[in-house]
């Protein structure tokens, strides 16, 4: 009675198996079947706070990505379908149903579906293999393998440019088990990179109580739209202005700041420092400073034209006593 059990129940999965069309793997094992009893699962673990981090250009960033797969049964279900002779010719078909031929192997076929034009994504490997004598002993169903993802940004990469890469799991089928997909995305994000170049003149000969203006040109070399404002200290008794005091640069452009000063007549030597504060035109991102500074230089014309005044003075001053002293003679002299 046992046998013709048996007997019916392999002919019914021998039925059902041919009246089903099959793709068979390089893996004669391995098969993608229409009609399946079980449908397996694929999940990724990473670490989210490691992949929101903005990267720089030609920066390499590496992750472990955890691949789990699955076969959600309860205790009873495994014991019949992983202990028992028909249960393993339903689960895995006729080649399983001895215990000398151990559970089969499979593979999870791993690849990088997308990712952003201006990053390139590499992974260590493009196939991970299961063991379902791995799932029968472990209490959730489930093994779990770890790839690792190795990813760079592009040297011209702008500047807050994201995207995803995209992580594709295959998994083929396998006898009763039926074929399934699943996908995970790492977020990727370029960093603001500032960089300016600051040309204008280190020092410069003027006339006080003159306005003098001085250009200075600045040039964005950096990886984004710059928005750029100045912090400067005007000096006492001087009048110090900026004009523009901020301006919006592209990439590779170059704009040009007018400073110009009115500096008062005792004035020596002065410097003029100032900052340049340089953000993302988003406004998320801000780089350092970049300082520079200009020494003026009196150029002495008031005070020769003050040496000529007290020379002029003091000439009329010594006519006039000179008069004097002529007059009061010549009154004394008719007085005798």
């Amino acid at each position: 009675m046992k046998k013709k059990i048996i007997f019916t129940v392999l002919s019914m999965y021998l039925l059902c198996t041919l009246a089903s069309p099959i793709v068979m793997a390089e893996d004669e094992s391995e098969q993608t079947q229409i009609f399946s009893i079980f449908a397996p699962e694929i999940s990724f673990e990473f670490t989210e706070n490691i992949t929101g981090e903005p990267l720089n250009p030609l920066q390499t960033q590496e992750i472990d990505i955890k691949v789990k797969f699955k076969l959600e049964m309860s205790s009873i279900a495994k014991w019949f379908f992983f202990k028992r002779r028909i249960g393993r010719l339903f689960m895995f078909g006729p080649s399983y149903i001895f215990k000398f031929k151990g559970l089969p192997k499979s593979n999870l076929n791993i690849t990088i579906s997308e990712s952003p034009t201006w990053c390139s994504a590499n992974i260590d490997t493009n196939i991970l293999e299961i063991s379902f004598s791995d799932i029968g002993a472990n209490k959730n169903s489930t093994v779990e393998k770890t790839l690792k993802l190795e990813f760079t940004v592009n040297e011209n990469a702008t500047a807050l440019d994201n995207g995803d890469i995209k992580i594709q799991a295959d998994f083929i089928g396998l006898g009763g088990i039926k074929a399934t997909t699943n996908s995970t995305t790492i977020p990727v994000i370029v960093a603001y990179v500032p960089d300016i170049i600051v040309e204008t003149i280190s020092e410069l000969t003027i006339t006080p109580l003159q306005n003098t203006t001085v250009p200075i040109n600045i040039t964005n070399n950096g990886n984004g739209d710059s928005a750029i404002s100045i912090l400067y200290i005007t000096p006492e008794n001087w009048t110090a202005t900026f004009d523009p005091e901020s301006l919006t640069l592209k990439v590779n452009e170059t704009g040009q700041i007018t400073l110009t000063v009115n500096p008062p007549k005792e004035f020596i030597n002065q410097t003029i420092n100032f900052s340049f504060i340089i953000r993302s035109t988003a406004g998320l991102y801000e780089g350092a400073p970049i300082t520079s500074s200009i020494d003026f230089i009196n150029d002495g014309s008031l005070k020769e034209e003050d040496t000529q005044d007290v020379t002029i003075v003091g000439i009329i001053i010594l006519i006039i006593i000179i008069l004097l002293l002529v007059t009061f003679l010549l009154i004394r002299k008719k007085k005798q």
